[in-house]
Order: structure tokens, then C-alpha cells, then sequence
């Protein structure tokens, strides 16, 4: 007699047996090269986002210090002025594998997360489609239009959460609630938090509409419940250092880098992630005009709300694309079937699983892609060689005052702070756009770039043969060339210091 034990131990092996079947058909092994795709691209990139290196150093404070920096430790422009750390639970985390796997480490985890990141977003896709080929083929849409923002910053960690809580704000269930915490934690990693915060306002607005005017459907309930936990969200994000003012800070901050900053730029539809999401866009609203089913005001809402914030700036391309994805999947197998019905049919037909072969196939795209994971991984060195790694390590002393390009500004500080501090760094919101155009001017060497240098009572000044200072500052006998090191780009970066000890600058 087979006892109740036994009973669940074979209902588990035929579920998971027919999972692993579910597997093996050609949308399986679609997915896995999908997935598998986003983890090479993830995963074969040296690390070259200039504001890594800050995030990286602050963190290691933080970790030091068991606390946050109150004010700026930086730089030598703004230092002690009044600093807000608003990623600073993403920056230990990421201190923490940089501590443990060193650099290496984080180009894991940057793929780590895409992978999973898109692995939550094919689920909420596949659930609308079904596990076919077109569904795929939409989640790699999806994911490579927002490719353009897959850097190593604390962006990834809201990624992640934003299609957490687009997940549980879909499911229309008790798991809703669910949202409140996360939120808090998000308020705590990342400003981004207002991107959750807005989704389930929005969703809750559209609920809500939908009820009022009675449209086939509607469940006043849910929308009640969306607005409650719309509500306890944003109070539950206030549990941070900085309470509302995070908030604040955050809105400020796009106010502040837009117009220099170019992630915040409109899309260039030159570009391929650019392109791609156009094309998403296409397919979305197309979708949404020839399905048979009315509209959902909710759909649109949401494609409406997240194509404008995609169009405003690159640095919203993945959660726009996201959204996107997620609505076109509950009305393009509806289109399709309305515009190649008996066409659709056949495909179908013809596409049952073979699964020796489709095992075969699986085998090899998992061979595939691991050897070109394993063979593109950065092992020798996991930094872009368009950083001076040998200039920095030449200069001597402490107390450096160094003037350099913004983008190797937060390198500098993650080798040698607190031995050098620097004139401006990528933290646009934190030093105003008075000292970043006057840094600015004075790197494409316009008229006046000596007296700015003079007035920083700047110690060694660290440019690129490309900036204009390098053809200024070559003719100035005030300065003498200490460094000039070949970069793996193929230019050169020039170490300058003053030819006489300033006079006019504090000992």
C-alpha cells in the first residue's frame, strides 16, 4: 500500500517532469538563448560607468563609518556643504561584493541582475502569451530597448523592484499589500523609488475611473485597495534618513541634470536600443488597435504614462520598455489571431515539440552562449581601459587637489581618496550647474581656464589629449607635464603640474 508520503513525492516528480518537457520546444530554447543573451551582454562588459567608482568609495565609507555621510568628502570645491546619500543601502551592498569578489564581483552581479530582472519580466509576459515564440521574441524586445541603461549602478536594484511591484500590482490579489515594504526598502537603495510609487498611483487612478464610469470589468474594490496601498507606500517610502525630503531631493535632481546630463536626453532613434523600443512602441499601440477586445483604460494609461517617460529621457528606456512589453502581451496574441486567424492555426499545428531535438537544441545554446559568457568575462582586468590607472598611481602626497575630467573623477576618488580630492565629479545635482559649466569651460579649455585653476588652488590637473586644456595648458611655462600615459583607446592622458609653488593658496 503507497503511503501519502510516497504519493507527494511521485505528484512532485510528474510536475516537475512536466515542467522540464515544457522546456523542451523551440520557444524553450528561444528563452533560454533570450536569457542567456542578456546574461553575455551583461556579463562581457569592463566596467566603465563613471559613476561606479563613487558609488563604490561611498559605500565603503558608510561600511567603515557605520554611518552616512552628512556632508560631501569628495571634493575640494563644495567639501563639508550638506550631502544626500540617497542610494546609500545599493552603495554598501555593492561595497560588499566589491569587499568579498572584488571588481570582478560586480561585473557577476551586473549580469546576475539583468538576468533576473528579465527572467520577472518574461514571466509577467509568457503569462499573457503563453510559452511561444512570439512571446520570447517580445520578452528580448523588451528587455535589449531599455539595453542602452544596463550599467553597474544602483539603477539595476529599481529595476528589479519596479517589476516586483508591477508583478504583484498585476496579480489582483492580497499579495498587493506586499508593496508597502517593498517600497520602504526601495526608498532606502534608490531615489527611483518614485517610479513605484507613481505605477501604483497611476494604476489606482485608472482603477478607479474605470469604476465610475462602469466600464466591463471594473472592481470598485480593487480600486480602493490600489489607493490604500498607494497611500501606505508613500508613507512607508518616508522611512529613510531623509523622510520626505528624499522625495523632494529626487525631483530636484531631474530638474537639476536634465539639461547636461545626457541619460537624461531624449532617445536618439539612430541608436539601437533606441530603435528597438520604437518599434516595441509600434507593436503596442498596433496591438492594442486590432485586437477584437475593447481597450483597457488601464493599458492605455499605462502605455501613455510610460512612453512619455521613455521619450523624455534614455535613462527611462528599461522601465518604459518593461511596461510596454507587459501591455502589448495581453492584446497581441488577440490582434494576431484577428488579422491571421486561419494562418495562426496552421503555425501552431506545425510547431508541436519535438523534444529530442528540442533537448539537442537546448544543449547546444546552453554550450553556446556559456563558452561566449566564459571567454568574453573580463577575468585579466575587469576595467575599461579608457581610465589613467598609472597617471593616478604617480601622484605623490597627500592633500591632492586634482582638476580632471568629470568622468574620471570618481575613478580617482575610488584609488586614492583621501590622499586626492577633486574639483567636480559626476554628482551634477550636488554641485549646481554654475560649477559644472565653469569646470566645463575650462576642460574645453576656453578663455579664462587659467584664472579658474588659479582660483582652485588646483595641485595637478589630469585631461585627455582630446579636451582643448591640452593644447591651452601645453603653451602655459606655469605648468610642466609630470605623466603621459598611452590609454587602451588608443589616446593619452596628460598629468600636468605647476611649474612654481602657487603663493596665493592656503600651506
Amino acid at each position: 500500500m503507497t503511503s501519502k508520503w510516497g504519493e507527494t513525492v511521485t505528484q512532485r516528480r510528474r510536475a516537475l517532469t512536466r515542467r522540464a518537457l515544457r522546456c523542451l520546444t523551440p520557444a524553450g530554447v528561444a528563452g533560454a538563448a533570450v536569457l542567456l543573451g542578456i546574461a553575455l551582454k551583461g556579463m562581457s562588459l569592463r566596467l566603465g560607468d563613471p559613476d561606479l567608482w563613487w558609488h563604490l568609495k561611498t559605500g565603503q565609507i558608510i561600511a567603515s563609518r557605520h554611518a552616512i555621510p552628512p556632508v560631501d568628502l569628495f571634493s575640494f570645491t563644495r567639501a563639508g556643504d550638506p550631502w544626500v546619500v540617497q542610494e546609500w543601502g545599493s552603495e554598501v551592498l555593492m561595497h560588499g561584493i566589491n569587499a568579498v569578489f572584488g571588481l570582478r564581483g560586480i561585473v557577476a552581479w551586473r549580469g546576475i541582475m539583468l538576468v533576473l530582472i528579465y527572467a520577472l519580466v518574461a514571466r509577467l509576459i509568457l503569462r499573457e502569451t503563453g510559452r511561444t515564440l512570439g512571446g520570447w521574441a517580445l520578452v528580448a524586445l523588451a528587455a535589449f530597448a531599455g539595453s542602452t541603461s544596463w550599467t553597474e549602478r544602483p539603477n539595476l536594484f529599481s529595476f528589479l523592484l519596479f517589476v516586483v511591484v508591477l508583478t504583484l500590482a498585476r496579480a489582483r490579489n492580497r499579495q498587493l499589500w506586499w508593496i508597502v515594504p517593498i517600497c520602504a526598502l526601495w526608498a532606502n537603495l534608490h531615489g527611483m523609488v518614485l517610479l513605484g510609487l507613481g505605477l501604483v498611483t497611476l494604476l489606482a487612478l485608472a482603477e478607479t475611473g474605470k469604476a465610475i464610469v462602469r466600464f466591463p470589468g471594473s472592481d470598485a474594490r480593487w480600486a480602493a485597495r490600489l489607493g490604500l496601498v498607494a497611500g501606505a507606500s508613500t508613507i512607508a517610502s518616508f522611512v529613510n534618513p531623509y523622510g520626505p525630503g528624499l522625495h523632494v531631493h529626487a525631483l530636484r535632481l531631474v530638474r537639476t541634470v536634465s539639461p547636461v546630463v545626457t541619460e537624461w536626453a531624449s532617445p536618439d532613434f539612430h541608436d539601437a536600443g533606441a530603435a528597438l523600443f520604437l518599434a516595441l512602441l509600434l507593436i503596442s499601440v498596433a496591438s492594442l488597435a486590432l485586437s477584437p477586445k475593447p481597450a483597457d483604460p488601464t493599458d492605455v494609461a499605462l502605455m501613455t504614462a510610460f512612453t512619455t517617460l521613455g521619450l523624455m529621457a534614455v535613462r527611462n528606456l528599461p522601465v518604459a520598455s518593461i511596461v510596454l512589453g507587459v501591455v502589448a502581451a495581453r492584446h497581441v496574441s488577440g490582434a494576431l489571431t484577428h488579422v491571421f486567424a486561419g494562418a495562426r492555426q496552421k503555425a501552431r499545428a506545425a510547431s508541436e515539440p519535438a523534444p529530442t531535438l528540442a533537448a539537442a537544441s537546448l544543449v547546444l545554446v546552453a554550450a553556446v552562449f556559456g563558452t561566449l559568457i566564459f571567454r568574453s568575462f573580463p577575468w585579466r582586468d575587469p576595467v575599461a581601459p579608457t581610465y589613467p590607472v598609472a597617471a593616478l598611481d604617480t601622484m605623490a602626497g597627500p592633500d591632492v587637489r586634482l582638476f580632471t575630467r568629470d568622468a574620471w573623477a570618481g575613478f580617482a576618488l575610488y584609488r586614492r581618496w583621501p590622499d586626492v580630492r577633486v574639483d567636480v565629479d559626476t554628482r551634477v545635482d550636488f554641485f549646481g550647474l554654475t560649477v559644472v559649466n565653469r569646470h566645463r569651460r575650462a576642460i574645453a579649455g576656453l578663455r579664462g581656464w587659467e584664472w579658474t585653476l588659479r582660483d582652485l588652488c588646483v595641485t595637478h590637473v589630469l585631461i585627455a589629449d582630446t579636451d582643448g586644456l591640452a593644447g591651452e595648458i601645453a603653451g602655459d611655462r606655469s605648468w610642466t607635464l609630470a605623466n603621459d600615459e598611452r590609454l587602451g583607446d588608443g589616446h593619452r592622458a596628460l598629468l600636468y603640474v605647476p611649474a612654481r609653488t602657487p603663493t596665493h593658496c592656503p600651506a
